[in-house]
């Protein structure tokens, strides 16, 4: 999480509330006990929405393709449920990978993410 923020959020840029949506989210993850395993991903949908893009699932369509139905069921669904999706480490990888496309094309810039092979080998 930090590491993509790190990477869009660019200095002196300021989004409306977005030091708060930060703050909550990473509170909410150091409170779970379980079931944490998506988290990312729809920390990564949320995350469109705080900085303004505000998609629908169908803006993602082209970014997510075949992961389409559970990336809608994200959006659709309370959090405490979008937790519970059932979803390989692969295919968590990928939708995390797609998302992040997604955002780099809203930036207009790349998305390195380091830490995504760390994330690969937690959640595979």
């Amino acid at each position: 999480m930090s590491e993509v923020l790190f990477r869009i959020v660019r200095e002196g840029a300021y989004e409306q509330g977005l030091y708060e949506w930060c703050e909550r989210n990473i509170l909410l993850l150091d409170a779970m006990q379980e079931d944490f395993s998506n988290f990312h991903i729809r920390f990564l949908l949320e995350l469109t929405i705080a900085l303004g893009f505000s998609p629908e699932a169908k803006d993602l369509l082209p970014f997510v393709g075949d992961h389409y139905a559970v990336v809608e069921q994200f959006m659709k669904l309370p959090f405490a449920d979008s937790m519970l999706i059932p979803l390989t480490g692969p295919v968590r990888n990928e939708i995390a990978e797609e998302i992040l496309r997604y955002i780099e094309f809203h930036t207009e810039s790349a998305v390195n993410i380091n830490s995504l092979k760390v994330l690969r080998d937690l959640f595979a």
